[in-house]
């Protein structure tokens, strides 16, 4: 998962400040809360013998 600031860097928002500013606004949600709410949740398996 890429932090936020690289992401900022990437999309031209400058920062990280100025990206969760922008994200919360468009989506009415924190970054944070999206990764919650959206990742996929993987579980590890057990390795195969």
């Amino acid at each position: 998962m890429l932090p936020l600031e690289s992401i900022a860097a990437h999309t031209g928002h400058g920062d990280e400040q100025n990206l969760r500013r922008v994200f919360q606004r468009q989506l009415a949600i924190s970054p944070t809360q999206y990764r919650s709410r959206f990742s996929a949740h993987v579980e590890p398996t057990a390795a195969k013998v």
